[in-house]
Protein backbone atom coordinates (compact mmCIF):
# COMPACT_ATOMS: atom_id res chain seq x y z
CA UNK A 1 0.00 0.00 0.00
CA UNK A 2 1.39 3.39 -0.78
CA UNK A 3 2.22 6.26 1.81
CA UNK A 4 1.51 9.16 -0.38
CA UNK A 5 -1.50 11.15 1.07
CA UNK A 6 -4.60 11.71 -1.27
CA UNK A 7 -4.75 14.46 -3.24
CA UNK A 8 -6.22 15.91 -6.39
CA UNK A 9 -4.71 16.73 -9.62
CA UNK A 10 -6.39 18.89 -12.47
CA UNK A 11 -5.81 20.30 -15.79
CA UNK A 12 -8.07 22.33 -18.16
CA UNK A 13 -9.41 18.85 -19.72
CA UNK A 14 -8.82 16.22 -16.65
CA UNK A 15 -9.29 15.32 -12.97
CA UNK A 16 -6.65 12.94 -11.28
CA UNK A 17 -7.60 11.45 -8.15
CA UNK A 18 -4.66 9.76 -5.77
CA UNK A 19 -5.76 7.09 -3.05
CA UNK A 20 -3.80 4.90 -1.74
CA UNK A 21 -1.67 3.16 -4.35
CA UNK A 22 -4.15 3.91 -7.29
CA UNK A 23 -4.48 6.70 -9.10
CA UNK A 24 -8.11 7.48 -10.81
CA UNK A 25 -8.10 9.71 -14.07
CA UNK A 26 -11.70 11.20 -15.61
CA UNK A 27 -12.10 13.60 -18.42
CA UNK A 28 -14.00 16.97 -18.06
CA UNK A 29 -16.76 17.33 -20.49
CA UNK A 30 -15.71 19.99 -22.13
CA UNK A 31 -15.53 20.74 -25.73
CA UNK A 32 -12.38 23.07 -27.39
CA UNK A 33 -11.52 23.25 -31.08
CA UNK A 34 -8.82 20.49 -30.28
CA UNK A 35 -11.02 18.34 -28.40
CA UNK A 36 -14.40 17.15 -27.81
CA UNK A 37 -15.09 15.16 -24.38
CA UNK A 38 -18.68 16.26 -24.14
CA UNK A 39 -20.42 12.78 -24.02
CA UNK A 40 -19.37 9.90 -21.63
CA UNK A 41 -18.66 7.83 -24.93
CA UNK A 42 -16.29 10.45 -26.21
CA UNK A 43 -14.84 10.56 -22.97
CA UNK A 44 -14.26 6.84 -22.91
CA UNK A 45 -12.86 6.75 -26.15
CA UNK A 46 -10.47 9.06 -25.26
CA UNK A 47 -9.15 7.04 -22.14
CA UNK A 48 -8.83 4.00 -23.82
CA UNK A 49 -6.81 5.52 -26.74
CA UNK A 50 -4.58 6.82 -24.16
CA UNK A 51 -4.32 3.43 -21.81
CA UNK A 52 -3.32 1.64 -25.43
CA UNK A 53 -0.89 4.27 -25.86
CA UNK A 54 0.93 4.73 -22.63
CA UNK A 55 1.03 0.79 -21.82
CA UNK A 56 3.78 0.62 -24.48
CA UNK A 57 5.92 2.53 -21.91
CA UNK A 58 4.66 1.92 -18.55
CA UNK A 59 2.27 -1.43 -18.64
CA UNK A 60 2.77 -2.22 -14.97
CA UNK A 61 1.06 1.77 -14.19
CA UNK A 62 -1.75 1.85 -16.50
CA UNK A 63 -3.82 -0.78 -14.89
CA UNK A 64 -7.28 -0.45 -16.99
CA UNK A 65 -10.37 0.98 -17.51
CA UNK A 66 -13.17 1.05 -15.24
CA UNK A 67 -16.67 3.62 -14.38
CA UNK A 68 -17.88 5.68 -11.00
CA UNK A 69 -21.34 5.25 -11.08
CA UNK A 70 -23.41 7.73 -9.20
CA UNK A 71 -25.53 6.51 -6.17
CA UNK A 72 -28.48 5.82 -8.02
CA UNK A 73 -26.62 3.51 -10.41
CA UNK A 74 -28.00 5.83 -13.65
CA UNK A 75 -24.67 7.62 -14.59
CA UNK A 76 -21.73 5.78 -15.18
CA UNK A 77 -18.58 8.11 -15.61
CA UNK A 78 -15.24 6.15 -17.78
CA UNK A 79 -12.19 6.37 -15.80
CA UNK A 80 -8.43 5.06 -16.10
CA UNK A 81 -7.24 3.35 -13.62
CA UNK A 82 -3.66 3.50 -12.33
CA UNK A 83 -0.97 2.71 -10.24
CA UNK A 84 0.31 5.63 -8.23
CA UNK A 85 3.97 5.76 -8.41
CA UNK A 86 5.79 7.93 -5.27
CA UNK A 87 6.49 11.25 -5.98
CA UNK A 88 10.23 10.75 -6.11
CA UNK A 89 10.54 8.54 -8.80
CA UNK A 90 9.07 11.26 -11.17
CA UNK A 91 11.46 12.25 -13.59
CA UNK A 92 12.07 16.07 -12.51
CA UNK A 93 13.00 14.51 -9.23
CA UNK A 94 15.18 11.91 -10.48
CA UNK A 95 17.17 14.92 -12.75
CA UNK A 96 17.32 17.46 -9.84
CA UNK A 97 19.13 14.91 -7.26
CA UNK A 98 21.34 13.77 -10.26
CA UNK A 99 24.64 14.93 -11.06
CA UNK A 100 25.94 16.81 -14.78
CA UNK A 101 27.01 13.13 -16.07
CA UNK A 102 23.92 11.13 -14.53
CA UNK A 103 21.65 13.95 -15.89
CA UNK A 104 22.96 13.82 -19.50
CA UNK A 105 22.36 10.40 -19.29
CA UNK A 106 18.87 10.03 -17.81
CA UNK A 107 17.71 12.36 -20.52
CA UNK A 108 19.39 10.43 -23.28
CA UNK A 109 17.94 7.40 -21.88
CA UNK A 110 14.45 8.81 -21.78
CA UNK A 111 15.09 9.53 -25.57
CA UNK A 112 16.40 6.60 -26.64
CA UNK A 113 13.07 4.61 -25.10
CA UNK A 114 10.60 6.96 -27.22
CA UNK A 115 12.68 7.01 -30.18
CA UNK A 116 12.86 3.20 -29.93
CA UNK A 117 8.99 2.87 -29.28
CA UNK A 118 8.27 5.40 -32.39
CA UNK A 119 10.72 2.99 -34.68
CA UNK A 120 8.74 -0.05 -33.29
CA UNK A 121 5.22 1.37 -33.76
CA UNK A 122 2.86 0.86 -36.67
CA UNK A 123 2.46 2.84 -39.48
CA UNK A 124 -0.80 4.57 -40.29
CA UNK A 125 -1.82 6.70 -43.24
CA UNK A 126 1.17 8.14 -44.79
CA UNK A 127 -0.72 10.49 -46.30
CA UNK A 128 -1.02 11.94 -42.53
CA UNK A 129 2.68 12.32 -42.32
CA UNK A 130 3.26 13.88 -45.91
CA UNK A 131 4.52 17.68 -46.52
CA UNK A 132 1.17 19.03 -47.09
CA UNK A 133 -0.24 17.57 -43.71
CA UNK A 134 2.67 18.45 -41.83
CA UNK A 135 2.53 21.79 -43.19
CA UNK A 136 -1.14 22.08 -41.78
CA UNK A 137 -0.78 21.90 -38.76
CA UNK A 138 2.18 23.88 -37.88
CA UNK A 139 0.21 26.29 -39.54
CA UNK A 140 -2.66 25.58 -37.16
CA UNK A 141 -0.28 26.22 -34.40
CA UNK A 142 1.37 29.40 -35.75
CA UNK A 143 -2.21 30.86 -35.91
CA UNK A 144 -2.77 30.02 -32.24
CA UNK A 145 0.45 32.30 -31.55
CA UNK A 146 0.04 35.07 -33.76
CA UNK A 147 -3.66 35.15 -32.08
CA UNK A 148 -1.62 35.49 -28.92
CA UNK A 149 0.88 38.18 -30.44
CA UNK A 150 -2.19 40.34 -31.72
CA UNK A 151 -4.16 40.37 -28.75
CA UNK A 152 -1.39 41.49 -26.51
CA UNK A 153 -1.02 44.19 -29.30
CA UNK A 154 -4.71 45.06 -28.99
CA UNK A 155 -4.64 45.00 -24.80
CA UNK A 156 -1.41 47.24 -24.79
CA UNK A 157 -3.54 49.76 -26.50
CA UNK A 158 -6.39 49.60 -25.21
CA UNK A 159 -4.64 50.00 -21.83
CA UNK A 160 -2.22 53.15 -23.79
CA UNK A 161 -5.82 54.55 -24.78
CA UNK A 162 -7.36 54.23 -21.08
CA UNK A 163 -10.05 51.37 -21.56
CA UNK A 164 -11.26 48.86 -20.01
CA UNK A 165 -10.50 44.93 -21.39
CA UNK A 166 -11.98 41.61 -20.40
CA UNK A 167 -10.80 38.51 -22.56
CA UNK A 168 -13.10 35.38 -22.29
CA UNK A 169 -12.35 32.12 -23.87
CA UNK A 170 -15.13 30.05 -22.06
CA UNK A 171 -17.93 30.71 -25.08
CA UNK A 172 -15.21 29.26 -27.47
CA UNK A 173 -15.46 25.78 -25.87
CA UNK A 174 -19.09 25.01 -26.64
CA UNK A 175 -17.96 23.85 -30.03
CA UNK A 176 -21.65 25.60 -31.09
CA UNK A 177 -20.59 29.10 -30.62
CA UNK A 178 -17.31 28.75 -31.89
CA UNK A 179 -18.56 27.85 -35.13
CA UNK A 180 -21.28 30.48 -34.96
CA UNK A 181 -18.29 33.18 -34.17
CA UNK A 182 -16.37 31.82 -37.03
CA UNK A 183 -19.36 31.65 -39.11
CA UNK A 184 -21.11 35.05 -38.36
CA UNK A 185 -17.89 37.27 -37.88
CA UNK A 186 -14.99 36.06 -39.36
CA UNK A 187 -17.02 34.95 -42.61
CA UNK A 188 -15.81 31.10 -42.09
CA UNK A 189 -12.22 31.36 -43.02
CA UNK A 190 -10.66 32.01 -39.48
CA UNK A 191 -10.93 30.50 -36.49
CA UNK A 192 -11.96 32.27 -33.45
CA UNK A 193 -9.32 31.89 -30.39
CA UNK A 194 -10.50 34.47 -28.03
CA UNK A 195 -13.58 37.02 -27.41
CA UNK A 196 -12.54 40.44 -25.82
CA UNK A 197 -14.87 42.96 -24.49
CA UNK A 198 -13.86 46.48 -24.96
CA UNK A 199 -15.35 49.61 -23.42
CA UNK A 200 -14.98 52.97 -21.21
CA UNK A 201 -14.19 51.70 -17.50
CA UNK A 202 -16.52 53.62 -14.72
CA UNK A 203 -15.71 56.95 -14.33
CA UNK A 204 -17.70 56.82 -10.65
CA UNK A 205 -15.96 56.74 -7.63
CA UNK A 206 -16.31 53.15 -5.70
CA UNK A 207 -18.99 54.03 -2.80
CA UNK A 208 -16.99 53.56 0.56
CA UNK A 209 -18.62 51.12 2.95
CA UNK A 210 -18.82 51.58 6.45
CA UNK A 211 -15.84 49.90 8.68
CA UNK A 212 -15.91 48.72 12.03
CA UNK A 213 -12.98 49.99 14.09
CA UNK A 214 -9.47 47.77 14.11
CA UNK A 215 -10.29 47.52 18.27
CA UNK A 216 -13.74 45.73 17.51
CA UNK A 217 -11.92 43.27 15.33
CA UNK A 218 -8.35 42.09 16.77
CA UNK A 219 -8.00 41.39 20.37
CA UNK A 220 -4.13 42.04 21.04
CA UNK A 221 -4.43 39.84 24.39
CA UNK A 222 -2.59 40.13 26.99
CA UNK A 223 -2.30 44.27 26.53
CA UNK A 224 -4.13 46.92 28.09
CA UNK A 225 -6.98 48.35 25.24
CA UNK A 226 -10.27 49.79 25.94
CA UNK A 227 -12.97 47.95 27.27
CA UNK A 228 -15.87 46.56 25.06
CA UNK A 229 -18.55 48.72 23.84
CA UNK A 230 -22.10 47.09 23.09
CA UNK A 231 -22.35 45.82 19.62
CA UNK A 232 -24.58 48.15 17.63
CA UNK A 233 -27.41 46.87 15.40
CA UNK A 234 -26.37 45.01 12.03
CA UNK A 235 -22.92 44.93 13.46
CA UNK A 236 -22.32 41.79 15.69
CA UNK A 237 -22.22 38.56 13.95
CA UNK A 238 -23.10 35.71 15.17
CA UNK A 239 -23.76 32.02 13.89
CA UNK A 240 -24.55 33.03 10.57
CA UNK A 241 -21.04 32.96 9.84
CA UNK A 242 -20.64 36.71 11.08
CA UNK A 243 -18.04 38.30 12.52
CA UNK A 244 -18.59 38.33 16.07
CA UNK A 245 -16.46 40.09 18.88
CA UNK A 246 -14.32 38.04 21.40
CA UNK A 247 -14.92 39.28 25.18
CA UNK A 248 -11.41 40.43 26.59
CA UNK A 249 -10.09 38.38 29.18
CA UNK A 250 -10.31 40.19 32.91
CA UNK A 251 -6.46 41.42 33.77
CA UNK A 252 -5.84 40.62 37.10
CA UNK A 253 -6.34 42.98 40.20
CA UNK A 254 -2.74 44.58 41.12
CA UNK A 255 -1.94 44.60 44.57
CA UNK A 256 0.10 46.66 46.56
CA UNK A 257 3.54 45.26 47.84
Amino acid sequence: MSTEPAGIRETHTGLVVLAGDRAYKVKKAVRTPYCDFGSAALRRRALARELELNRRFAPDVYLGLGSFRSPDGATAEPVLVMRQMPADRSLTAALSCAGPDERDELVRSVARAVADAHRRAPRGDPGRAGPAALAARWSANLTRLRAGEALSAVLLQATELGLATCPLTEPLEVARTTEAVAERVLGGSLSPQVVLRVGWPSVAAPRRRPRRALVDQVDRRGRPGPDPAPARPGHGRGRAGRLSRSPRPTRPARHPG
